[in-house]
């Protein structure tokens, strides 16, 4: 198949890419490296760069073109403190670049987006399910996904556009940099940062620690993502049901620091907490039978082992 990624040069687009090429599909992405300013392109695919809020560039991808599928990771992306400090610039470019995609339908077989398990974030439901009315959101964060949502469901009643939309669940890369910046990096990056490169003792988490959050490696989300696309029709949870505290994560990053002998025995875990902006997502958890019935797919690493890797991509 030939298929359009939008932002390409993410890590979650980057791994799926990965898998896409190895099944033997053609992949051409587009990126405007804002996040990173770096190609990750190794040259096993086209990379056009350029903004996906500007129509008139996000036309020119589809003149005298045709995708098979289009599959739009592209969006504002960092830690919850930054959504909450960016909240206009979030909510109007992942919309705009939604829907300059979606205008574009007559050039698609199928769109796929990749939304986010925060159009659950005031629910009162757990495990979350796909059909479950959720309440509209608190962040606009969580708002433009679920917009975006109904922007393609409403182009596919309109004009039949084959779908399928990804509600990930806390996906984390093993090889992600460490942000020096609090609320930035996504928790897992944040944790491994104050606990073995800081040492902080006590440990100062965004909140009071007793959040919960399912975790599910990157390698599984990006398998399933490019495994399952062509297949399935409409909406998907993507995640394991594993539901932990954040207190409980950060006391297993510093156990495994230790059996590693990157962190001394000595370390004392404790905690402290900071004062957390007012969106603050208290319990995030899926159910996720609806993608093991209709592909057998499970994730098949555990959270220690992807505690294990990332300590030591991080040391190597």
């Amino acid at each position: 198949m030939e298929i359009l990624v939008t932002g390409s040069e993410g890590v979650f687009a980057q791994k799926v890419i990965t898998e896409l090429l190895a099944q033997g599909h053609s992949v051409v992405g587009v990126d405007n490296l804002s996040k990173y300013n770096e190609v990750k392109n190794i040259g096993q695919y086209s990379l056009i760069q350029g903004d996906l809020t500007d129509a008139i560039f996000t036309n020119s991808l589809f003149i005298d073109k045709r995708y098979d599928m289009v599959l739009h990771f592209a969006a504002m992306i960092y830690g919850v403190l930054w959504y909450d400090k960016h909240p206009a610039d979030v909510l109007s470019n992942n919309i705009s670049m939604t829907s300059n995609l979606l205008a574009n339908h007559s050039s698609i077989d199928k769109f796929v987006y990749m939304s986010s398990s925060m159009v659950y974030e005031n629910t009162t439901i757990y495990p979350s399910k796909e059909l479950d009315q959720v309440p509209i959101m608190s962040t606009d964060y969580g708002f433009s996904k679920y917009v975006c949502e109904r922007l393609v469901n409403s182009y596919s009643k309109q004009h039949a556009l084959s779908y399928l939309i990804w509600r990930p669940f806390n996906v984390f890369d093993i090889n992600e940099n460490l942000n020096p910046i609090a609320g930035v990096g996504h928790v897992f990056s944040d944790l491994v940062r104050k606990i073995l490169i800081e040492q902080q003792t006590p440990i100062y988490l965004l909140g009071d620690g007793n959040q919960t959050r399912t975790f599910i490696d990157i390698r599984d989300a990006a398998y399933a993502v490019a495994s399952f696309s062509e297949k399935l029709e409409g909406t998907y949870n993507l995640g394991t049901e594993e539901e932990i505290t954040i207190k409980k994560l950060a006391s297993l990053i510093a156990k495994k620091a230790i059996e590693l002998e990157l962190l001394s025995d000595s370390y004392n875990v404790s905690f402290s907490n900071k004062e957390v902006h007012n969106n603050d997502v208290k319990r995030r958890g899926p159910d996720i039978s609806k993608l093991v019935y209709s592909t057998s797919w499970k994730p098949s690493i555990s959270l220690d082992k992807s505690i294990e890797d990332f300590l030591l991509c991080l040391v190597r």
